[in-house]
């Protein structure tokens, strides 16, 4: 059973993606791979977008973790 889909306000996800965008796009070292990934998302799988943003940014706090932690 898929999960029914999130609908956000139009601010609320522009707020969003600028903030994911900033973080891992500007100032992240992994920046460009970040674009390849978002580029690559847009293009084929512009249905699951924001899920493709939610799994960056989960990513990039997992990364995190593991290099203070691990």
């Amino acid at each position: 059973m898929l999960p029914s889909p999130q609908h956000y306000s139009l601010p609320s996800a522009v707020a969003s993606l600028a903030r994911v965008a900033i973080k891992l796009g500007v100032f992240d070292r992994e920046r460009v791979e970040f674009w390849r990934f978002l580029g690559q998302a847009a293009a084929k799988h512009r249905e699951r977008f924001a899920e493709s943003l939610r799994l960056a940014a989960m990513g990039y706090h997992f990364r995190k973790l593991a290099e203070a932690y691990g």
